[in-house]
């Protein structure tokens, strides 16, 4: 067990990952930036938008983070491990939001929940297919959602996830979906990726 914690880096990298997600709800709550979009012609965007990838990364570098040879002989259940870890880097970031949205009563932090669930979902499943390209999918998600999300300057298509606010029920259920979908093909392939 030690082994397979010190293999992963759990302690150093997602506890860095944890950290900064709860600088970033801290922080950012409020702020916006000026981003470019081709669906309308000007777009503030929520900074908290690109905060889910700080623990979807951070996920991947210790899911990625592996000694094959001895995993593939072990007799350590290794898919079951890699799936607690999941649950604990998700409880932990719903932890700090659900701390963020007591103290502050915004509903950002609430979005910054569910949009982390989301993307960890799909930088999960993405991984089981691409391996290392599973954060790549993630933030290409983020980025098209930005680019062509906007049905008008505040207002997203509603396949548009991530922007969408807290009341959209469809978004929640999409990121459960997402989340349930990409455990599930993590802890189908644990042992399989290179």
């Amino acid at each position: 067990m030690i082994l397979w914690i010190r293999a992963r880096r759990v302690a150093a990298v997602l506890g860095t990952g944890l950290v900064l997600i709860a600088f970033a709800a801290a922080l950012f709550t409020d702020v916006s930036a000026p981003l470019v979009s081709w669906t309308v012609s000007h777009q503030t965007v929520p900074v908290l938008t690109f905060a889910p990838l700080i623990l979807a990364a951070t996920l991947a570098l210790c899911l990625e983070s592996r000694l094959p040879e001895a995993e593939l002989t072990s007799i350590r259940p290794v898919p079951i491990l890699d799936t607690l870890l999941i649950t604990t880097a998700l409880a932990g970031t719903l932890a700090i939001t659900g701390v963020g949205y007591l103290l502050t009563h915004a509903d950002e932090a609430l979005v910054l929940a569910r949009n982390t669930v989301f993307l960890t979902g799909l930088m999960l499943a993405a991984r089981s297919f691409t391996a290392r390209g599973g954060i790549v999918v993630a933030t290409g998600w983020v980025l098209v959602v930005i680019l062509v999300g906007h049905r008008t300057p505040t207002e997203f298509f509603s396949w548009a996830v991530t922007g969408l606010p807290i009341g959209a029920w469809h978004a929640t259920i999409a990121a459960v979906v997402a989340i349930t979908l990409g455990v599930l093909l993590t802890y189908l392939t644990a042992r399989k990726l290179p």
